[in-house]
C-alpha cells in the first residue's frame, strides 16, 4: 500500500480521536438537564443526512470501480458535495442545539469537534484523489 495513504489514514484516525475527546470533555461539563435536552434534540436528527452521505460515498465508489477513468473528474465533485452536506448538517444541528439553550462552551466544543472531523475527512479524500491521479498517470 502507498505510504501516503497509510499516513493519511493515520492522520484521519488521530484527528477523529482528538475530535471525540473534545466532544467527551464538553459532554462532561453539561448538567443533567442540559444532557437531557441534548439527547432529546439529537433523537430528532433525521437519518436522511447520514443516508445521503452513504449514497454519495457509494456512488463515488461505484464510479471508481466501474468507470475508473472518471474517478478523478467525479472525485472533486463528490468531495464538494460531501463537504456541503456535512457543513449543512452541522449548521442545522448547531442552530438546534443553540435554540434549546445548550451552553456556549459546549457549542464551541461541538463546533471544534465537527470542524476537526470535516477537515480530517477532506484531508483523507483529497489524498485519495491525489493517489488516484498518480496511479492513473503511471498507467
Amino acid at each position: 500500500m502507498n505510504p501516503l495513504l497509510i499516513a493519511a489514514c493515520g492522520a484521519f484516525t488521530a484527528i477523529v480521536l482528538i475530535a471525540a475527546r473534545v466532544t467527551r470533555r464538553a459532554l462532561v461539563t453539561l448538567t443533567t438537564e442540559e444532557k437531557a435536552r441534548l439527547v432529546d434534540e439529537a433523537a430528532q436528527t433525521p437519518v436522511s443526512w447520514f443516508l445521503l452521505a452513504v449514497v454519495l460515498a457509494g456512488a463515488w465508489l461505484a464510479v471508481v470501480f466501474t468507470k475508473p477513468e472518471l474517478a478523478l473528474t467525479v472525485g472533486p465533485i463528490v468531495l464538494s458535495l460531501f463537504l456541503l452536506l456535512s457543513v449543512s448538517a452541522f449548521a442545522v444541528t448547531y442552530r438546534r442545539y443553540r435554540q434549546v439553550g445548550l451552553p456556549p462552551a459546549f457549542l464551541r466544543a461541538f463546533a471544534v469537534s465537527r470542524v476537526l472531523r470535516l477537515g480530517a475527512a477532506a484531508l483523507l479524500f483529497t489524498i485519495i484523489l491525489f493517489w488516484l491521479r498518480r496511479v492513473y498517470a503511471a498507467v
